[in-house]
């Protein structure tokens, strides 16, 4: 029942904002290279295929200096907050 309350929930918070790109964004790492054909148009290909109803175009980012620094960030943090975890999971242990 909650969960149903909670679905209610998100799907009227979504239905009464305008649509935005993020709604719809998804990201999408390592593309395997081809030499018949470019990343763009593997992408392309590969969304019009199993996606066709919902695909409506694409981007794509060559580890543009920002989306880079972000990962850099996010890896970094990750393994400070791995590092945390385990440093309070040794002193809990004594």
């Amino acid at each position: 029942m909650e969960y149903k309350s909670i679905t209610n929930l998100r799907l009227a918070h979504f239905t009464e904002l305008p649509p935005k790109p993020s709604h719809f964004t998804i990201l999408v790492r390592g593309i395997p290279w081809s030499s018949e054909e470019s990343y763009c148009e593997a992408v392309r290909k590969f969304f019009t295929f199993y996606h066709a109803s919902t695909y409506l175009s694409h981007q794509i980012v060559y580890k543009s200096g920002s989306v880079q620094k972000l990962k850099v960030c996010l890896l970094s943090l990750n393994i400070f907050i791995s590092i945390e975890t385990t440093f309070y999971l040794m002193l809990s242990l004594f």
